[in-house]
């Protein structure tokens, strides 16, 4: 009896495509973080706030304005 219930389902997958960022408001670049708690807070391991965005790197590109390391890399025009 066991074949009969069985349902196909797919296999999860833990892997995401694209990868997730983490982008420090403060910061303002890509950085490591910690979770805090069990909901979806995460702590900035270079400055330690809270004030954390995540997401593709796309996404955080244009919602933040976010150049990269390519910008980072480049002396500003000031």
């Amino acid at each position: 009896m066991k074949g009969k219930h069985q349902h196909n389902q797919p296999k999860l997958n833990n892997n995401l495509q694209p990868p997730i960022y983490f982008f420090c408001k403060d910061c303002e670049k890509i950085v490591e973080t910690k979770p805090v708690g069990r909901k979806f807070v995460y702590k900035c391991n270079v400055c330690g706030t809270k004030n954390v965005a995540f997401g593709t790197l796309e996404s955080l590109k244009n919602f933040y304005r976010y150049q990269g390391e390519e910008a980072e890399k480049q002396p500003s025009s000031n």
